[in-house]
């Protein structure tokens, strides 16, 4: 099972989290990769650091360039936002469009994405994952609210439309 992370890599971004996830997934069969396109070079180093003096192996780094990023979602189990601020990540829309639930803290407008799971701190991720891992019945009941959130908030029409009434406000 793989949990997939997309996006920068800074501060902001809090990728540092993962680290910790990563240590406290080791005893289950969970792997977490992070895709980025952008990234704050000494940040990057650090990450690397703290992997290998981890010595974790199931964490892995990858360039946006060197995948397709929706094989990757689609071969993902959850998507994973450990942004400290956030307003609406694109790739956590993505994702509930190809069936996948995120899970993130509770920041910015992410728990208005009905279906996926809002936690307040990285323990609570942490219970979270182990939960789903071990309950196929909530799996696949947020799968379903969060696509059918999805089809009522997100799809092409949907946003087309908002826009225009944005639009014909001004």
């Amino acid at each position: 099972k793989v949990i997939l992370c997309i996006g920068y890599i800074n501060h902001i971004k809090n990728k540092i989290d993962l680290i910790k996830l990563s240590k406290s997934l080791k005893n289950i069969n969970v792997k977490i990769k992070i895709i980025y396109n952008n990234y704050d070079k000494n940040y990057l180093d650090k990450l690397i650091t703290k992997i290998e003096e981890n010595n974790l192996q199931n964490i892995m780094l990858c360039l946006d360039k060197d995948v397709i990023l929706e094989d990757e979602i689609l071969k993902s189990w959850l998507l994973i936002n450990t942004s400290i601020t956030e307003v609406s990540p694109l790739s956590l829309i993505e994702g509930n469009s190809l069936n996948k639930i995120f899970l993130s803290y509770k920041v910015g407008n992410l728990e208005n994405f009905y279906g996926n799971i809002t936690n307040y701190n990285l323990d609570q991720i942490i219970f979270n994952i182990r939960s789903l891992n071990n309950n196929k019945f909530f799996e696949k009941k947020f799968k379903e609210i969060s696509m059918k959130n999805y089809l009522m908030n997100f799809t092409r029409d949907n946003c087309k439309n908002s826009f225009i009434k944005i639009i014909d406000k001004i």
